[in-house]
């Protein structure tokens, strides 16, 4: 954003006062990064009018950023939510603070092309000389959903390809001497997850004696315990 328009900004939220000195100069360079962010932002006066939206929110939503300049953010909320938004952008902006709307609801923006979203919403309050903003960063919950959907499927693809193959897996991190064992490898041991922990003791235990002692060592000696 350009520092023309932060004066225009300043306009927007009632000050009919010189803007030569602009308040904004010094978040030029901050206003530039939130094209950095991976979050969609989105800014809004304390009348409710959107007063920035980064590529990303300008992707999500399907408007460039020239039409929404200046223009209600209901214009991003479907007509259903509408009705009391004015006032509750009132009452954050009176009493700011950190929320988030992500757990437990369902929090719906609306695209150019008159399609619903379902978003996740994080809001924070800030003052620009004199005049308080909300910051809106907003993810693509949907996207979020599906990635999570994802990952709980190849979790059990993997279990499935361990049981079927009969192989097991472990981690054990040396520093942290947090330790995790597959359903796979408490199948190869015949022992349950709940009464057998993961540990190199208990592992011990399923090794032939005759190979503990060289393998007690092996692991004294590696590098990160060593350091």
């Amino acid at each position: 954003m350009t520092t023309g328009t932060w004066k225009r900004l300043a306009l927007v939220n009632g000050d009919s006062g010189p803007v030569a000195a602009d308040p904004f100069d010094h978040l030029n360079g901050v206003v530039k990064g939130l094209d950095l962010l991976p979050s969609a932002v989105v800014i809004v006066g304390a009348s409710g009018e959107i007063v920035y939206a980064n590529s990303l929110a300008q992707r999500l939503f399907g408007y460039a950023q020239a039409e929404l300049l200046n223009r209600p953010i209901e214009v991003l909320i479907p007509s259903e939510f509408r009705s009391d938004h004015a006032a509750k952008v009132s009452r954050f902006v009176s009493t700011p603070n950190r929320r988030s709307m992500r757990e437990g609801k369902a929090v719906w923006g609306r695209h150019k092309d008159g399609s619903n979203l379902f978003v996740e919403v994080e809001l924070n309050s800030i003052e620009l000389g004199k005049r308080r903003f909300v910051i809106c960063s907003l993810h693509d919950a949907q996207a979020s959903k599906e990635v999570q959907r994802r990952l709980v499927l190849n979790e059990a693809r993997y279990r499935e390809a361990q049981r079927i193959s009969k192989v097991g897996s472990w981690e054990w991190d040396l520093l942290t001497n947090e330790e995790w064992w597959s359903d796979g490898l408490y199948a190869l041991l015949e022992e349950d997850r709940s009464g057998f922990p993961s540990s190199f003791p208990s592992f011990l235990t399923k090794v032939h004696p005759d190979d503990r002692r060289a393998l007690t060592e092996a692991v004294a000696h590696t590098p990160s315990r060593d350091a």
